[in-house]
């Protein structure tokens, strides 16, 4: 059996599309699927070795079984990997500092209210077909690390 690219996009597209209609968010406190439908999605059943008369029916979904209890058996080492991780690391005391920060003057419209105090730099810039000159340049009550091109 020969399956051409777009087949095996589709294919994952649509396992892709259950999977993310089938996933909790956190954001909504449901999956897509429940908010949707107002249910919960279905669950892939258990199958039985010998419920099809077809051999290589029966052997394809027992495999699907074992590779499902493998992934979620994997699923749930890492999940409590990452729980122990997080539960050894150590909280740090931070202390922040206060800053004096001098700010410009704000405008009653809520704008800065910006100087230039000097050009620091010059460069030229192609746009299209024309060179343009751009000015770094340093405001008045501004560290420099805030200047601007």
């Amino acid at each position: 059996m020969t399956v051409t690219p777009l087949e095996w996009v589709l294919g994952v597209t649509d396992r892709l599309k259950f999977w993310y209609n089938t996933t909790y968010h956190s954001s909504t406190g449901m999956t897509p699927f429940q908010a949707l439908y107002g249910r919960l999605p279905p669950s892939i059943p258990l199958y039985f070795d010998g419920l099809s008369r077809v051999h290589e029916v029966d052997q394809s979904l027992l495999h699907r079984d074992e590779l499902l209890q493998h992934l979620k058996k994997n699923l749930d080492m890492t999940t409590n990997r990452m729980k122990q991780m997080a539960d050894q690391k150590k909280k740090r005391d931070v202390e922040f500092q206060a800053v004096n920060l001098e700010l410009p003057p704000i405008t009653d419209e809520g704008v800065a209210s910006v100087e230039l105090e000097k050009i620091l730099d010059t460069r030229w810039i192609k746009q299209g077909e024309k060179f343009i000159e751009e000015r770094l340049v340093k405001w008045k009550r501004l560290p420099t690390e805030d200047a601007t091109w």
